[in-house]
């Protein structure tokens, strides 16, 4: 069977998460999704089309929002 993983990280507390989903949509075309109003906190998921290169780039680009 064909599985992904869920990834759950959580942002400092001066990162607001709805304009941090926001921003790395719109500039980075990375879709991440909150974790809820009681946790300042992403989830990113991985499907079998993202290849290595898309993981490495997504996780680049969380970073260097973060950075």
């Amino acid at each position: 069977p064909l599985a992904t993983a869920l990834v759950a990280f959580e942002l400092p507390e001066k990162v607001n998460n709805v304009a941090f989903r926001n921003t790395m949509a719109t500039k980075c075309n990375v879709i991440l999704r909150q974790t809820g109003a009681t946790w300042n906190g992403m989830r990113i998921s991985a499907h079998i089309f993202n290849t290595e290169a898309d993981i490495d780039a997504a996780l680049k680009a969380i970073g260097a929002e973060l950075s």
